[in-house]
């Protein structure tokens, strides 16, 4: 029976196409939706939570820091959009089963995507042990990184498939749209980063949730789960030294080029169960040099579409040896 169902996933996956960069955008069915964006109140889950209040969509913002969700929520507000900022701490199943059923009473119980955004940046794990006293005991390292970035996500992923599965229950009505699932992964979930090993270990299992239900959606409300896998990406986070480093390194990919990759996920019906590599796009074209990573195992889960996007230099130095 085990082996039927798995056969099964890999047919479906197997019958997923390609992601078209070509096909036209329907940008208009934002207009009616309800979104759920975690730590939309910066980066790049602020970057698309503007796309889509822009256009037309109810816009609910999950993020802790409450002085910066409010400040979005007013300056999108003035522009006649319709935003709310929702206090959540997202390593808190509480918080967060607190949060969605707000939304459900603010949107008058609609929920049709939801992106899991939050997200911390790592510690050097050089730095953590070799700075310690060597004269006590080893020092427990902070958790901080996996608990947002990995216990987080998997705490808004079944929140997510439960409600898009409850709401579709209570429905009469045969839905033309499916619910929209998106998932924020890092290039670091495909390829190597350094030292960074609580940010690798934590995008990594990103993808392991994502790929663990992305081919299932029928019994989660017809749900499409899709993931965005963005190179280093040029946010206010980063320090100017850093960004000069990471510029001669890596082709920096700005919050507009992720924005476009998530427009092409949740607006292309024909996007499923795919995961899309955001680089640095050409001058005034946000997203052109996006690619789909054809993470299943007839192309190796990526491994062959991120060699050649390496070799090609389509990531800058990223991946290369000397």
């Amino acid at each position: 029976m085990a082996t039927d169902r798995i056969q099964e996933q890999e047919a479906r996956l197997r019958g997923t196409a390609k992601v078209d960069f070509a096909n036209r955008l329907d940008l208009d069915l934002l207009g009616s939706k309800t979104v759920v964006v975690t730590g939309g109140a910066s980066g790049i889950g602020l970057g698309i939570a503007t796309a889509l209040a822009k256009r037309g969509a109810s816009v609910a913002i999950m993020d802790l820091t409450e002085d910066a969700g409010l400040k979005v929520q007013k300056d999108l507000s003035a522009k006649g959009q319709t935003v709310k900022f929702f206090r959540t701490d997202v390593t808190s199943w509480d918080s967060q089963l607190a949060a969605f059923k707000e939304v459900l009473v603010w949107s008058g119980n609609n929920l049709d995507i939801v992106v899991l955004s939050a997200g911390v940046r790592s510690h050097n794990i050089r730095d953590l042990v070799c700075n310690q006293d060597p004269t006590i005991d080893p020092i427990r390292p902070p958790s901080t990184t996996l608990d947002v970035n990995l216990l987080g996500v998997y705490y808004t992923t079944h929140l997510a498939l439960t409600y898009f599965t409850r709401l579709a229950s209570q429905s009469s009505v045969e839905r033309k749209w499916k619910p929209q699932l998106l998932f924020i992964c890092s290039l670091a979930g495909y390829a190597e980063q350094s030292l960074s090993a609580d940010y690798c270990a934590s995008k990594y299992g990103v993808r392991g949730v994502w790929k663990a239900i992305r081919s299932q959606g029928a019994l989660f409300g017809g749900c499409q789960a899709n993931l965005l896998a963005p190179t280093f990406s040029n946010t206010r986070g980063r320090s100017d030294r850093e960004r000069a480093h990471l510029i001669d390194e890596v082709r920096l990919a700005e919050v507009e080029d992720v924005v476009a990759g998530a427009l092409r996920c949740i607006c292309d019906d024909a996007v499923e169960a795919r995961a899309v590599c955001c680089v640095q796009g050409a001058p005034g074209s946000p997203g052109s040099n996006n690619f789909d990573l054809c993470d299943n195992t007839e192309d190796y889960n990526s491994g062959k579409a991120l060699l050649e996007a390496i070799r090609a230099g389509v990531l800058g130095k990223f991946g290369r040896k000397s």
